[in-house]
């Protein structure tokens, strides 16, 4: 919404912003033709922050420990997500806890040998 001022006395005008100069009614209070136009503009940024961690090891591929712990945006769930995730492969563990930012609720926890945790994320077979 733009809201129209009178461009010497700053008395507010019931007029629309879009009245050609030739077209306007001088101000009521100070007769001048001037105007002035506010527009006020609202947005908003939302900042996440999310902890990864990688431990390599020379002889080793892939990394030995990874983690990953934060806020990040959900792509099944409307509302953001915690994500708490541990894959250590020298102790064989897999850890993984999803919590719905809105609710606090535990939308999925699972824990267990990494080496039973096959077909799922980049684990998954190719159809």
């Amino acid at each position: 919404m733009v809201e129209v001022r009178c461009g010497q006395c700053n008395t507010v005008l019931d007029e629309r912003s879009d009245v050609k100069v030739e077209q306007r009614i001088p101000c009521p209070n100070c007769h001048s033709l001037s105007r002035a136009f506010k527009v006020e503009l609202h947005d908003e940024i939302k900042v996440f922050d999310q902890l990864k961690t990688k431990v390599k090891s020379p002889e080793n591929k892939k990394p030995v420990y990874e983690s990953i712990h934060g806020e990040e945006v959900s792509q099944s769930n409307p509302a953001n997500i915690i994500k708490d995730r541990i894959i250590d492969r020298r102790n064989d563990r897999y850890y993984e806890r999803i919590i719905d930012t809105i609710t606090g609720n535990i939308i999925h926890e699972d824990e267990g040998r990494l080496s039973d945790h096959q077909g799922h994320g980049s684990a998954k077979h190719e159809k």
